[in-house]
This record gives C-alpha cells, structure tokens and sequence, in this order.
C-alpha cells in the first residue's frame, strides 16, 4: 500500500471512528473482528478497545504522517541505525519505534524506505522529560500536541515491512491503545498486561521508570538474585537492550524466547556485533531510583552464608563461595550476605554526582544482606542485580524457530550494515516511552 493509499485509509478509518457510534461500540466490544474486517491483525487485541473519540485532534496531510520525502539517508552509518530498525529489517521484529527529534526521524524515515520499510511519524509531538540521575533517558513526555510537519519538536517512527502494522500502530498512538501496542511491537502478552498495571504506579513514584517496580516486585531484598542476559532491562540505560520492554518478571519465559529470537536474528545477519552486544548485557548493575544507575562488566560476586551468624562479627571479605549463573530462577540469599567486590572498578554509570558513584568509584566493596545495600560500611537505598552468559546456540535456534530472515540481505540494503565492534542502541529515550497525561 502506497503512502497516498494509507493516507486516504487512515482518514477514512479515523473519521468513522469518531463520527459512527455503532462502529466505535463494535471496536470497543468486538475489536478482534472489528479489526480484521478492516484487514488489521486483529488476533492481537485485547477484549476491548476503548476510544475517546472526543480527545482526537490530529493532522493527517502527509508531510505530517510520512515525514518530508525530499530527504535522504546517504551520510547514515551503520552504528548510527538503532538496532530496534535493523531488526525489523532483519524480520524478527513486526514492528519497532524510536524516539527522537523531527530532522533526526526524517531521516530514518528515508533509510526505511530506501530499504523496502513502510516508515510513519506519530500524531504527536512532544517534550521529554529526562529522569532524575539516570544519563538524559527519558520515560514521560510533557507538553503534548497533535503534530505539525516542520516544527521540529520530539516524535516517535513508528518501522515495519507491513503497512497494517504500522497504520495500526500509529492508530494505537492516537487513541492510546498501550496494550495493543506492546503485542503489534512483540511484547508478550504477559509483559503488555503487566505494564498497563505498573504504568500509573511507576509514573506517580518513579519518573515513569517501571524498571523500579519490576525489581521491587522480584525481590524486595537489595540483592535481587541472578537472571540470565535475555532479561536485562537496565542496559537500556547504557545504549544496550536486546528486549524493548519491561518484563513482566525476571524469569519470564515468554521474554526470554523474544530476546533469543532477536539475538539470533541479529547474530545470523552480524555476528561479531551481536556477540558484542551479547557480552554488553552481561554483568552486575547497581540500580537506585534517585542516585543512578550503575554497571560493573567485571566484578567478582560471592556469598557467605549467615543463617545463624550476626552480619557485625562476621568478616565479610573471606566470603568463600561464587555465586553460580543461574538462568532460570533468581538465587534468593534471605540468610546470606552478598558481597561484589570493586576495588580498582569505577562504574559505567548514569550520573557522576550523586553519594552512591563517588562511595562506587572509591569503595572496595559491595556489600548485600536481607534489604540493605552497603559500599564500605556506608547504607544506600538501591539494589544490585547480576545478569548472567545462557548458553545458546544461535544457529540451531534461527534455523529450528525463525526462518523469516532468510530473504535479506545485507546486500541487498541500501546502507550497508557491516559487523562492528560494538552495536549501538537508539539514544534518543526509552522504547517504553508513553505519552502521560497533560
């Protein structure tokens, strides 16, 4: 479907919405078959859709929805495409969004298209909001507006080989569908149904971070335990994520299949760069709400077991045992104390100003016991968290689960992706980014 045809359907489809009652109570209690009459992949909806019709204010001429055309993509290299677009180039995701200011998305707008994608910019425009100490990431907006081509101010791209996807996508923006959403992006249901309940919470206490309420909820001690790499959530905050968004727990297996599907995807088209951003999702962060977030590649975790001996006379440094890997359930240490030594490690860290880096980049020692988090004797209100190498075998897992990028190329591409040392993430705010209310 060609842009002038997309436009013509999402006009028609957007004032039908808001004008017919009788097809906007059959979206609402029939969106499955309402959808798929309208040849959207309705099998994805939740029981119901909603529509505030009333709310709507939106643009629809095209420079507004497909951005401007005149613009190219030619100076683009390859670490400047953010993965979440290579992997739906690759096919293994249905469809994907980033983040950024106008300019920026024309241009990855232009690289879509050069590339076989349908690309579109979202009804809104808009102004983020950076956390608290957490390294310019982003996970509200403020000041929202129906978007006007040319104004230069923050959007979303909204990238998939399927114009359904993206129509229904930018539909799902429009009258804020989050959790249909999340499953058109991949997102297990599970994961989509958890953050629609964590959403109001995390914004009314956290900056809009769920990953906060994530960890609370996996474990209230402040060590959280040992998950496998495919669950990393906080490497987000350092231009690292195989997985977009928020699981619904640690051990989700329905997460874990998602982050081996993209890996392999990414590994059978780049190898050596999706084993560098492999090995980038693994290690032990340190993560606190207000002070920042901080990432240790390589420190050594161990384990004294205090079931019936007082923290104060036990000699924490000849902790004996390492803690193991463990992938498919955390290691709850209620009668341990955890230590992570650091001594000579300064962090990859979020902010440079707060107590908790300068105790960090100064401490030798971390120390773990039931709900305190210690750095030399010195009390923090954080936790730490330990993402571990899985064995997978990338090879077996794309030719057994996920054929679907075998009919791509990288020279087929019109920006030639070459394998690179490090991949890099989009840096332009949180792929869970949603709009809050204003």
């Amino acid at each position: 479907m060609g842009t002038a045809e997309m436009q013509n359907f999402l006009h028609q489809f957007v004032l039908r919405i808001c004008q017919d009652p009788v097809f906007r109570r059959s979206l609402r209690y029939h969106p499955k078959e309402t959808l798929e009459a309208a040849g959207f992949p309705g099998h994805l909806a939740p029981e119901q859709l909603p529509v505030r019709h009333y709310t709507v204010s939106v643009f629809l001429d095209a420079p507004t929805l497909f951005g401007f055309e005149a613009v190219t993509s030619a100076e683009l290299t390859a670490a400047q495409i953010p993965i979440e677009l290579k992997l739906a180039l690759y096919g293994a995701k249905p469809l994907a969004m980033v983040h950024g200011q106008e300019d920026w998305l024309n241009t990855l707008a232009a690289w879509a298209r050069a590339n076989g994608l349908v690309a579109m910019l979202s009804p809104d425009e808009f102004e983020p909001c950076e956390d608290e100490n957490k390294g310019g990431y982003v996970n509200q907006v403020t000041q929202c507006y129906p978007a006007r081509a040319g104004s230069g101010r923050w959007r979303r791209l909204l990238v998939s080989r399927s114009s359904q996807h993206t129509m229904l996508g930018w539909l799902s923006l429009l009258f804020g569908w989050d959790h249909l959403l999340g499953r058109l992006f991949g997102y297990p249901a599970c994961c989509a149904k958890a953050f629609d309940q964590r959403w109001l919470t995390a914004c009314d206490r956290y900056q809009g971070d769920v990953a906060s309420l994530v960890l609370q909820e996996q474990s209230p001690e402040a060590f959280v335990g040992q998950y496998g790499w495919q669950a990393n959530m906080l490497g987000r905050y350092f231009g690292a994520e195989i997985i977009s968004h928020f699981p619904c727990d640690l051990n989700c297996s329905a997460t874990m299949a998602v982050a081996e599907r993209l890996y392999c995807t990414y590994h059978h088209f780049e190898p050596e760069a999706a084993s560098a951003f492999q090995q980038a999702l693994v290690g032990t962060y340190i993560y606190s709400k207000d002070q920042g977030v901080f990432y240790f590649p390589e420190a050594d975790l161990a384990e004294t077991d205090l079931a019936e001996t007082d923290l104060a006379e036990t000699d924490l440094a000849t902790a004996e045992s390492t803690v193991e890997a463990s992938v498919s359930e955390s290691q709850r240490l209620g009668h341990s104390v955890v230590t992570l030594a650091i001594a000579g490690k300064v962090p990859q860290s979020t902010t440079v100003e707060t107590a908790l880096f300068k105790a960090l980049a100064a401490g030798d020692r971390v120390t773990c016991q039931g709900g305190t988090l210690w750095v030399d004797g010195e009390t923090f209100e954080a936790q730490m968290i330990s993402f571990t190498q899985a064995h997978s075998d990338s090879n077996a897992y794309l030719s057994a689960s996920h054929p679907t990028s075998t009919d791509v190329s990288l020279s087929d591409l019109a920006v030639a992706l070459p394998a690179s040392k490090r991949a890099t993430s989009n840096n332009f705010g949180a792929n869970n980014l949603v709009v809050a209310a204003t």
